[in-house]
């Protein structure tokens, strides 16, 4: 785990930071500090990418909330403490990624979360490809790779189009070309991609 992996931890709590630095230094994390989520959006910086934010379970659906609406995508790492059990299920649904009861399981958890949020950024950056090809693709293109998609096979969408089996295998040369793909599992994935969220 890399030192670039940066976690953040919001908390009026300035105590539960210092707690953690000791810990998280050995796990080859970054550790910054805020005392609210409005402090550290203020100070968000898409350059400087945030792996894994850390906040208390009290007060986390707020948390959850403020960073949804300001769309950064980051995985949260939720302290139960003494918390009750419905919290927790609210910030599971919320989005949470994970909920850990003491301070001493933050830093495995958080190793996890960096982990993802890389996984999630790759995925995020295919989309974004996917998505460009996809949007380069003829109305009629577009309509072969639908129904590549559905499973169905060249004959039935030969008779779809009301085009000829030659006809149509052009058209999916020329769209395997465009998608950079080298299989129609290579294509099903874009667009799957370019359908969904893939953070989710």
């Amino acid at each position: 785990m890399s030192a670039k992996n940066t976690v953040c931890v919001v908390s009026e709590d300035a105590n539960l930071s210092h707690a953690l630095k000791g810990p998280f230094k050995s796990a080859g994390l970054n550790l910054i500090s805020y005392s609210s989520a409005f402090e550290m959006l203020e100070a968000w910086d898409p350059d400087k990418p945030i792996h894994c934010v850390i906040g208390e379970l009290r007060g986390g659906l707020e948390l959850l909330k403020e960073l949804e609406e300001n769309h950064c995508v980051v995985p949260v790492v939720l302290l139960a403490g003494s918390s009750n059990l419905a919290a927790a299920v609210q910030a599971t649904k919320a989005g949470a990624f994970d909920i850990v009861e003491k301070s001493d399981a933050l830093a495995e958890s958080a190793k996890k979360a960096c982990a993802h949020f890389a996984k999630c950024q790759k995925l995020l950056e295919e989309k974004e490809q996917a998505s460009e090809r996809i949007g380069s693709l003829t109305r009629r293109e577009t309509r072969v790779l639908n129904l590549m998609v559905e499973g169905k096979p060249n004959r039935t969408i030969a008779e779809e189009l009301g085009i000829s089996p030659k006809t149509l295998d052009i058209h999916r040369s020329n769209l395997m070309d465009k998608m950079e793909a080298r299989t129609t599992a290579d294509m099903c994935r874009a667009h799957l991609l370019h359908r969904t969220n893939p953070t989710h």
